[in-house]
């Protein structure tokens, strides 16, 4: 099975506060043929999780209004959201926040 053939219908949300990244990863995951939606802060990640139940979601940490770690643990504490894999996403490397990420969830 080609790659393509894989990831056909696969839907990914990709969470950023930063419109570039946002660009590039929606860019870069639908030329593999994947289905992409996005979102800028994570209220507006809740609400499209709980809608279109991705298949993944990338979600950056440190969001505008609630954070990628209260993200995580809404999508975790919803029966319908929380077999979904959740991969952080930042720009920091600090191991406090990658502890954190597992603890709340974060595959």
């Amino acid at each position: 099975m080609r790659g393509s053939e894989m990831t056909a219908g696969k839907h990914i949300l990709i969470v950023d506060d930063y419109p570039d990244a946002l660009d590039v990863w929606a860019t870069f995951l639908q030329s593999f043929g994947y289905r992409v939606s996005t979102a800028g802060d994570g209220a507006i990640a809740i609400a499209l999780a709980e809608r279109l139940l991705p298949d993944l979601v990338l979600l950056d940490l440190e969001l505008p209004s609630v954070s990628g770690f209260d993200v995580a643990r809404r999508l975790r504490a919803n029966p319908e959201t929380s077999l979904i894999p959740l991969i952080a996403v930042t720009g920091h490397s600090h191991v406090r926040q990658h502890d954190r990420a597992r603890d709340v969830g974060f595959d």
